[in-house]
């Protein structure tokens, strides 16, 4: 496995298999998913999302943050 550097947190709606589905078949390079937090509801809401490489990040960034229920937070 290589080094998991490029971080970003980012809040969603979307379940979490959805979000990994999308990653596993956009990212070239390797990828973690991990709850960062949780709602009141028991969904999770938000997400700490780690990348091996740049690029998979901003491709990941600009595929979430055009849609409001993916917005990543900074």
């Amino acid at each position: 496995m290589g080094n998991l550097f490029c971080g970003m947190i980012f809040t969603t709606r979307v379940p979490t298999g959805e979000v990994a589905s999308w990653l596993q078949a956009h990212c070239e390079g390797q990828w973690d998913l991990h709850p960062a937090s949780v709602g009141h509801d028991g969904i999770t809401r938000k997400f700490m999302v780690l990348f091996e490489r740049e690029r998979d990040r901003l491709n990941f960034e600009a595929r979430f943050s055009a849609a409001p229920s993916l917005a990543p937070s900074f």
